[in-house]
């Protein structure tokens, strides 16, 4: 039985960072949206993207990366509600999941998430000093006859917005 509690955990935890995974959100969020479907509360997603990532990589190597990723990933966990659920979506793309929250309560939080990831001081276990990452954040609200790709589509369309307008910025 531990065995199996300890399969289920890790197989819905992202290695990494510790947030929930892929496997985790593409079982939750379908789930989430029927709920929400029937008590009628809005349900808004977050997705963000860290800026220039590929650049850090090539520039500092994978496990600068990787430590940033870590890095975004902690600042995300320490400045989440209870009810708001964080996910790594895959590569340097994260998802937040926000239940009962409304559009305009969605950017305040994506605001909230962008400043602090931008104020954030990153070392890697040696101590060198890497530049400070910053994230492009994309929002959208559920919307009725929608499914969960639907959504996840309109948040990514949301934070390409903001990357093509500067990155570093919230868009819906």
């Amino acid at each position: 039985m531990r065995h199996e509690h300890n399969f289920h955990h890790y197989g819905s935890v992202d290695a990494l960072t510790g947030l929930h995974n892929r496997y985790w959100l593409n079982h939750t969020l379908p789930r989430l949206i029927k709920r929400h479907q029937r008590n009628g509360k809005p349900l808004s997603l977050i997705m963000s993207d860290i800026d220039l990532f590929k650049d850090v990589n090539t520039r500092y190597g994978h496990l600068c990366g990787d430590h940033i990723i870590h890095t975004v990933a902690r600042v995300f966990s320490e400045h989440l509600r209870p009810s708001e659920m964080a996910a790594r979506y895959g590569g340097d793309e994260f998802i937040i999941l926000l239940p009962g929250v409304t559009l305009e309560h969605a950017h305040i939080a994506a605001e909230r998430l962008r400043h602090n990831v931008s104020e954030v001081t990153v070392h890697m276990p040696d101590g060198t000093l890497v530049p400070t990452p910053t994230v492009s954040i994309g929002i959208a609200l559920y919307l009725p006859g929608e499914n969960a790709n639907d959504l996840i589509a309109a948040a990514d369309a949301a934070m390409f917005r903001a990357k093509q307008q500067g990155r570093n910025r919230v868009s819906e």
